[in-house]
């Protein structure tokens, strides 16, 4: 009898079809926080690669450390690189006929972006009681910025140049609330 071998068919990668959720910035460029998806309809895989039969039998698992940012800060539309490729698995019940094809650790990837939000800081006002004496000006201090990444302590600071405050009338009032006033 004839006799051959059936050899596994190749699978890429399709950058294009993937989708990363936006992570807030933490200081590090990996995507811990963001989730590597397939986006709608796609399946992530170059479409000339995949047996038509067997397009709904292969799934394709990214971990956390599989892709990085190539920088850390906030931003949009932010390149990414393939960190470690061995993060990178094909499973479902087809997975078996298909050599999954790695992109090399530390190349770009092509045809796809992702988003780095800022971090939201927070800070505390307390008023600063004072005598009547027919000004509206009141006067305001302010704690320290809450959320601060350890990495970034000392190179962030709240700058309230520019801010002034003002009771809403002249009167003598117990708790009177005031407003911020910033300057253009």
């Amino acid at each position: 009898g004839l006799s051959g071998d059936i050899t596994k068919r190749n699978l890429n990668i399709d950058a294009s079809e993937l989708a990363i959720a936006a992570k807030t910035y933490d200081g590090t460029k990996d995507l811990a926080g963001a989730s590597i998806g397939i986006a709608n309809s796609k399946d992530g895989f170059t479409d000339a690669d995949v047996v038509a039969s067997d397009s709904g039998n292969l799934t394709l698992n990214f971990a956390d450390d599989a892709m990085e940012y190539d920088d850390a800060n906030a931003g949009a539309g932010k390149s990414l690189s393939y960190k470690d490729n061995s993060a990178i698995t094909l499973t479902g019940s087809a997975a078996a006929n298909y050599n999954l094809v790695l992109p090399s650790n530390n190349s770009a990837v092509t045809g796809m972006t992702a988003d780095i939000n800022k971090k939201k800081l927070t800070f505390t006002t307390t008023g600063t009681d004072r005598v009547y004496d027919k000004g509206t000006t009141a006067a305001a201090t302010y704690s320290a910025l809450q959320g601060i990444i350890a990495s970034d302590a000392g190179n962030v600071t709240l700058d309230t140049s520019g801010v002034s405050w003002a009771f809403g009338n002249a009167n003598v009032n117990r708790d009177a609330a005031a407003n911020a006033v910033l300057a253009k």
